[in-house]
């Protein structure tokens, strides 16, 4: 039987295979990086844009200095590239301090400091693509090349597929701000030692920047013009023009310092500018906005994000995506260290609690804020975190409401058992966040990586595809799919509620389906728990009178194609490590379709917003069992018209197309094309080129819609019913000629009841004779007159159709042929 309706009889077996997934995916603690001989520390990460991460690390593996390496993971935790990584940037002596921004293309750039020989200190850029093949000159292109040392490098995209970076020099004998850029092609724009911002004598320092949105930047930074620290700013224009007052535009010049942090762009090619005060006798937290014209929008000397008693520090600022920006500090208003944050709109005002709404307040220190803005529009906030003694990292996921969304006080996102130092985190391009971070152990550095979910669980817990397997002596039409439980079914999490499973369509089936009532879903989260649909699974296998579930639908784009899914079968969930379930197939795997079928499985928990989908996995199915072999098959002799009717008795498969007639010489002779007479659906067939003479054997053979074909029933010569070929027959006769086709030589039988004058003739198609065969007295009997495909002439007759024509006193008649040169 071929099945091709949606099977929502669900069987759930519990499978004997380990409850352990093979593959990468993430593990508690996080994925080991790179673990290289020696050291491996300061990793930073970039998106691409796809879901995939791209990490860059100082790495002394050589033994002779740090180097420049690179990986790029997917949100599932697989390498990408070579185990350990690729080199970026390798030489004598030194390169170390690596950048590292996306290019907005799906490839990144990565910036570095480089000591060359001489000595001269430089900065130094490659850009690669997502196979981790580098984009510019070998060994990097030259940003800075200079006697002089520099510090506190920054980068940023230029947003056109280049990038811009910052520090600040001694190069004027005191620190000044400089910046550089290069375009999408590693031109460097800003000449060779790149262009100052600021020259005022005094001491300028701690530059951040943001994109101007026109391929410039608009850069901060410490200023001690004035005898205490403060805030100025500049524009720098993509081909390097400098605007706005001349060396800054004051943000802030409050008596006591403050100390700049970050740069957000507004959206409008201006910027939000955040830093900390010690206007107040302790450190607070105040911004300002700069339109792109140099000039503030805000109070003067800017508007405080937090007031708080004791001392806020080290802000972190992203943007909220409507003009305005969320900052993240660390703040000791208590007796611990805690994180705040707080959302500041265009104007200025604080949208959330007053002074900040507590992100996390667990015991001991939380210091080192950094955000992002997730895929979905929320803010992820992660910090290094001492709760448990060692220091390690959390992360909270905050709305635009600045409501928590993962647990109080964070989500562990880190190693619980070495020492870690600095961190790094990029969007999972699923509304999650992917850590990455140097461990130390053992007297080394190594490097790991961690996801945090878009619900707040470490890892990826979806379930994972174990098998997709032909169910093996069935009619096809199914598959047996297995899969690994995500690891929050089991106790003691018990926190899935149910299973979905689905199989990709066509587009057209998909738009069939919905000219037909099918529900299209936009997202999963429509798909309402198993326990409250009106049915379930058990219900259905216990009862026929139930009506069909709904078909549903949904699609999910794989990079630009557009994938659509059925849901099949749902399931409930029963706390197990693995389930199977029998899945239809829409057709099975044939010599003339071997194409597969692909599946997912969604884990789905009580929560409908809180789902988790495999990765994509496929298989097919096949109907392994052939027909029975026909019975009943029989053989008689027939005159009118000349031959042998077979017969045999119907088969009753479901599935069955047809049958095989073959014919030879001997009982033993091996079917196959060269001998294959007939291919026919009905159980009787006339086979006109039989005679006594020949002695021919036939085997017949049952073949089903998938082109099994059955074993074979035997009809031999001494089988075949009927009388000897009379003396004569009953009546004149001209029968077929054999073979027909032919080439050059066939044989044209007839039968006379009396004897008498014959006239047998060929002619062409347009009616001329071709050869006389006969024209003569003949006996009565059988006769059989073979033509060699000569003209009277003895010339060749052509390739084409004949006439050949009998003629008795009491006959005649005339048949067709067809010659094939």
């Amino acid at each position: 039987m071929n099945h091709r309706g949606i099977a929502f009889l669900t069987i759930l077996l519990v499978l004997s295979f380990s409850s352990t997934p093979a593959g990468a995916l993430w593990h508690q603690g996080g994925n080991l990086i790179c673990d290289e001989v020696s050291t491996q520390r300061y990793i930073q990460s970039a998106p691409d844009g796809a879901g995939n991460i791209y990490l860059v690390w100082e790495d002394y593996r050589s033994g002779s200095g740090p180097d420049i390496y690179a990986q790029m993971i997917d949100n599932r935790g697989n390498e990408l590239w070579t185990s350990g990584g690729i080199a970026i940037a390798t030489g004598t002596p030194n390169q170390w301090e690596p950048l590292i921004t996306g290019d907005g293309a799906g490839g990144a750039i990565i910036v570095w400091e480089d000591f060359e020989t001489g000595p001269v200190y430089g900065i130094k850029a490659q850009k690669i693509d997502a196979d981790g093949t580098p984009q510019w000159t070998a060994g990097g292109v030259t940003l800075l090349s200079g006697s002089s040392g520099y510090t506190d490098l920054k980068l940023i995209s230029d947003l056109t597929g280049g990038v811009i970076v910052a520090w600040y020099s001694s190069v004027s004998g005191n620190y000044d701000i400089y910046a550089q850029r290069a375009d999408s092609d590693g031109t460097v724009m800003w000449g060779a030692s790149g262009t100052s911002p600021c020259t005022e004598t005094s001491i300028q320092q701690q530059p951040e920047l943001c994109p101007d949105g026109t391929g410039g930047a608009i850069i901060a930074w410490m200023d001690s013009r004035n005898g205490n620290l403060d805030v100025y700013a500049r524009r720098i224009g993509p081909s390097g023009s400098i605007y706005w007052t001349s060396n800054g535009v004051p943000i802030c010049t409050q008596t006591a310092s403050q100390s700049v942090n970050s740069v957000v762009g507004d959206g409008g090619g201006g910027a939000i500018i955040i830093w900390q005060d010690l206007r107040n006798g302790t450190s607070d937290i105040f911004a300002q906005r700069v339109s792109s014209g140099g000039v503030a929008q805000w109070s003067s000397n800017g508007l405080p994000v937090c007031l708080a008693s004791g001392n806020q520090n080290n802000p972190g600022g992203v943007s909220d995506g409507s003009g305005g920006a969320v900052i993240a500090w660390s703040d000791d208003r208590t007796t611990n260290t805690d994180i705040y944050a707080q959302r500041i709109d265009p104007d200025g005002t604080g949208l959330w609690t007053s002074d900040g709404v507590a992100v996390c307040t667990e015991r001991h220190m939380q210091t080192g804020p950094k955000l992002i803005i997730s895929e979905n529009g929320n803010i992820i906030i992660g910090w290094t975190d001492c709760r448990l003694i060692e220091y390690t990292h959390y992360a909270q996921m905050l709305d635009l409401s600045g409501s928590a969304h993962w647990a109080t006080n964070g989500v562990h996102a880190g190693h619980t058992t070495y020492r870690t130092s600095a961190f790094d985190m990029s969007p999972d391009g699923e509304g999650g966040v992917i850590f990455s971070w140097d461990s130390y152990y053992s007297s080394t550095y190594d490097l790991m990586a961690q996801r945090v979910e878009r619900n707040g669980y470490w890892g990826y817990p979806s379930p994972v595809i174990a098998d997709i397997r032909d169910i093996p002596g069935d009619q096809g039409g199914s598959v047996d799919l297995a899969w690994y439980a995500s690891r929050l079914d089991p106790w003691p999490a018990m926190a899935i509620s149910h299973y979905t499973v689905w199989r990709a369509i066509s587009h057209p089936d998909a738009i069939l389906l919905a000219s037909r009532g099918a529900t299209i879903i936009e997202s999963i989260s429509e798909i309402a728990p198993q326990k409250d649909r009106d049915f379930s699974a058990e219900e259905l296998s216990r009862s026929t009178s139930l009506p069909s579930p709904p078909d549903i639908i949904r699609s999910e784009m794989a990079g630009s194609t557009t994938i659509f899914w059925k849901m099949i079968s749902m399931i409930d969930a029963y706390y197990l490590d693995s389930y199977s379930e029998v899945a239809a197939t829409l057709f099975d795997s044939t010599s003339a379709s071997d194409e597969n079928h692909y599946f997912q499985v969604i884990a789905h928990s009580g929560v409908p917003s809180e789902f988790w989908i495999s990765e994509t996995d496929s298989g097919y199915s096949v109907d392994n069992l052939a027909p029975v072999v026909p019975l009943g098959l029989a053989g008689e002799q027939s005159y009118s018209p000349e031959g042998i009717v077979l017969t045999w008795d119907p088969n009753t498969e479901t599935d069955l197309s047809g049958y095989r007639i073959y014919r030879g010489l001997t009982d033993d002779f091996e079917p196959g094309p060269g001998n294959l007479v007939a291919s026919i659906p009905d159980t009787v067939y006339m086979d006109d080129g039989w005679s006594w003479e020949d002695e021919w054997f036939y085997k017949l053979a049952a073949v089903d819609i998938h082109g099994n074909e059955s074993g074979y029933a035997l009809l031999a010569p001494s089988g075949i019913t009927g009388e000897d070929i009379p003396d004569a027959p009953l009546a004149t006769f001209l029968a077929q000629n054999y073979p027909n086709p032919f080439n050059p030589t066939t044989t044209i039988r007839f039968g006379l009841k009396k004897a008498g004058h014959v006239s047998l003739r060929v002619y062409d198609a347009a009616g001329r004779l071709v050869r006389e065969m006969i024209d003569r007295e003949m006996p009565a009997g059988d006769h059989a007159e073979p033509w060699d495909g000569l003209a009277d002439d003895g010339s060749v007759a052509a390739s084409g159709m004949y006439f050949y024509r009998l003629v008795t006193s009491s006959f005649a008649e005339t048949r067709k042929m067809v010659m094939l040169r």
